[in-house]
């Protein structure tokens, strides 16, 4: 009886029994939370078990508070964790008032996420008439499926899998699915060339196909900084790779190595004579000097090399059967077309300090457009059929279009300028002369 004491239950600490208590009657089934005062005049929280043993021997409290204590811990420790939410699939008979409140928010906001899903799906679907759509169903489920293509089949089996999943952590893609586990990243890539060749093999191309060559070709992007995952770890995308070369001669030339975000795409691209066309690498740039695009395409024809490829170096000197001249080969004309259309457009008597001129005169953009007027009004039938308002008002996305800029400079525009002045001159006009340049 000497070693015996008063069982008195487990002191709880201050400030942790808030989250508990919030949400629930009782932290711990079987158990109840009351306030004790010491001899010293402090009050104590203490944690007692309803089946409490009341006397102890040797410990502070007996087994059965000990027990529940310990749960209380645990459970608490886990609320913690979690930032002290509620639990969503606790009972709610042993709610408090403020776990049902919380209960009943977590349940409206689900049903405010519900609706927004859901209208979101109705909003994607196509609705057929009631006939139509019986039409489809028979329609599809006629079908044989031996007769649906393995590659759809397998789509569908695998949008049918994701749709069945309640989460996206759920999802799975079939093997087959992935058309490819190339990391492609910038600079030449053994893989990428490796996957070339198996195409090539794959399409059964003769080996009178496989010749070809390199073409070079740029293209403007949006500067941006993109986050990736490799292997567990972000990584930053968007700012220039033309490779360590570059970066040791730029180091060298500046005496710093700043980070510059890429404002254009270089790309390789391998075409060959069948018209066989496979993108073999891709640099982010903002300026590519002449020396680092030296530098990337022999570097490109070594790693094909290596992969299996034989590069030859030949030379062709070719004439024009016909004039016995040496042939010259123009690139991208497309593009010349609209640099000049582009620089006619900014050539204008006033607002601009870009004027073109030819033997003292100068060619204007409003000859074109009062050509265009004056055979919309005057003609029934157009000299040139084929303009229109977005030929003269143009905006950055059809400066882009390659049509408009041939249409305003073909022989039908020629021949309209022509009846123009014609037209000018018949009517005692003093500067019909002045399209004598822009013709």
């Amino acid at each position: 009886m000497d070693s015996t004491s008063l069982c008195l239950g487990t002191v709880i600490v201050a400030g942790n029994d808030e989250g508990s208590m919030t949400y629930l009657k009782d932290p711990v089934a079987g158990s109840m939370i009351v306030n004790i005062k010491t001899n010293n005049g402090k009050e104590e929280t203490r944690l007692i078990a309803t089946s409490c043993l009341l006397i102890t021997s040797g410990t502070r409290a007996c087994k059965n508070c000990t027990y529940a204590a310990k749960l209380w811990y645990n459970r608490e420790t886990k609320r913690n964790v979690k930032g002290g939410s509620l639990h969503k699939k606790c009972n709610v008979r042993f709610l408090a008032r403020g776990g049902l409140e919380e209960k009943v928010c977590k349940q409206r906001k689900e049903i405010r996420s519900d609706s927004v899903r859901e209208k979101r799906a109705m909003d994607e679907m196509i609705e057929f008439s009631e006939s139509d759509c019986v039409d489809l169903r028979k329609i599809v489920d006629n079908v044989d499926s031996k007769d649906v293509p393995e590659d759809m089949a397998l789509l569908w089996e695998m949008q049918r899998k994701q749709l069945a999943s309640k989460s996206p952590a759920g999802y799975r893609w079939h093997p087959k699915y992935y058309k490819n586990c190339v990391s492609q990243q910038p600079a030449w890539n053994t893989e990428t060339i490796e996957w070339c060749r198996k195409e090539a093999e794959r399409k059964n191309l003769k080996s009178a196909d496989y010749w070809g060559g390199l073409v070079v070709d740029e293209m403007k992007i949006q500067e941006d900084l993109q986050m990736t995952v490799q292997g567990g770890k972000h990584q930053l995308v968007g700012m220039v790779s033309l490779g360590e070369f570059y970066q040791d001669m730029k180091r060298v030339e500046t005496g710093t190595s700043d980070i510059q975000i890429a404002t254009h795409l270089l790309q390789f691209i391998f075409l060959s004579d069948s018209g066989f066309r496979f993108p073999l690498a891709h640099f982010p740039t903002a300026q590519c000097p002449p020396s680092a695009l030296y530098f990337q395409f022999w570097e490109g024809v070594l790693q094909m090399k290596r992969t299996g490829f034989s590069p030859i170096d030949l030379h062709f000197i070719g004439y024009n059967m016909w004039t016995e001249d040496p042939m010259v080969f123009q690139m991208d004309c497309k593009h010349n077309f609209k640099k000049i259309r582009n620089n006619i457009e900014k050539s204008s008597p006033s607002g601009t300090t870009r004027c073109l001129t030819k033997d003292g005169k100068n060619i204007f953009w409003s000859h074109w457009k009062e050509a265009y007027l004056w055979d919309q009004r005057c003609n029934s039938r157009h000299c040139h059929e084929r303009l229109k308002e977005d030929h003269f008002e143009l905006t950055p996305s059809s400066r882009m279009k390659n049509s408009l800029a041939e249409d305003v400079l073909d022989k039908r525009m020629f021949n309209l300028m022509k009846a123009y002045k014609e037209h000018l001159m018949m009517t005692n006009d003093e500067d019909a002369n002045r399209l004598d340049e822009s013709i």
